[in-house]
């Protein structure tokens, strides 16, 4: 594993190359945001270049996967409820506004087991569905 972790655009980002540290640097993630009491979107890219966000601060999450191109498809995580309402309101680098529907809501602990996955193989994750945005 090696991987970079943005947390915040105005920081540089985090290099990790075990399962532990990556655990341990969105747990960190995840008390920053919910010390401002806002969800943020950490993402995380592979050395394939392939980057996938995760929302944190919540006890609920979602992903989102870019391939290396930048071109769709563009990806996110499928959770167990349909529609749009009530949105996630979340922030990238707790400055920029952005709203997930419902349906690509999942728990936290899905989403961690996802991030490893992702993380280890530098691949897209089957332990979750995915839908195109």
């Amino acid at each position: 594993m090696d991987v970079l972790v943005t947390i915040d655009e105005k920081s540089s980002p985090h290099r990790v190359t075990n399962s532990e540290d990556l655990g341990l640097v969105i747990r960190q993630a995840s008390d920053e945001a919910r010390s401002r009491r806002l969800l943020n979107v950490i993402f995380i890219e592979v050395p394939e270049r392939h980057i996938m966000g995760m929302v944190v601060g919540g006890e609920d999450s979602a992903l989102t996967f870019t391939y290396d191109h930048r071109d769709p498809p563009y990806l996110e995580s499928v959770g167990p409820q349909s529609g749009t309402d009530p949105v996630l309101t979340c922030y990238v680098s707790y400055m920029h506004h952005t709203e997930l529907p419902r349906s690509c809501v999942i728990s936290y602990q899905e989403a961690l087991r996802a991030v490893d996955e992702f993380a280890s193989s530098g691949k897209l994750p089957d332990s979750i569905q995915w839908a195109e945005t």
